[in-house]
């Protein structure tokens, strides 16, 4: 009896869990390694911007509810521009504000992480 309580319990507080937030855009912060400028840039769901001789292109936003632990989670494409004018996609997943080492964008030049999902 206790054992079907407790698996209750656990049902009950798993299901409870608010979805999370698709947010309008995200706030992105770059740093270029050769110079050390910073930039924040917001993009738009959906949109591209160009940074230097890279294309950001913004696929999905998520921010957790108030009332969970804070995480906001993107999910970006980011393309390099060749010489050749084509592009070759230099990352491609989630990348996440709490923790921007899980899935970092490999670049010799740029890093790119997820400050914040924004919601209009």
């Amino acid at each position: 009896m206790k054992r079907l309580i407790s698996a209750i319990l656990v049902f009950i507080s798993l299901s409870a869990q608010a979805a999370d937030i698709d947010c309008a855009s995200v706030l992105l912060r770059s740093v270029d390694k050769i110079t050390g400028r910073t930039n924040t840039m917001e993009v738009k769901i959906g949109e591209s911007i160009n940074m230097g001789n890279l294309k950001v292109t913004a696929e999905r936003c998520l921010k957790k509810p108030p009332e969970e632990t804070p995480e906001n989670a993107a999910f970006l494409m980011v393309e390099e521009n060749t010489k050749e004018d084509t592009f070759n996609t230099v990352f491609n997943g989630w990348m996440f504000s709490s923790n921007p080492a899980i899935s970092a964008m490999e670049h010799p030049i740029w890093d790119i992480w997820v400050l914040e999902c924004v919601s209009d």
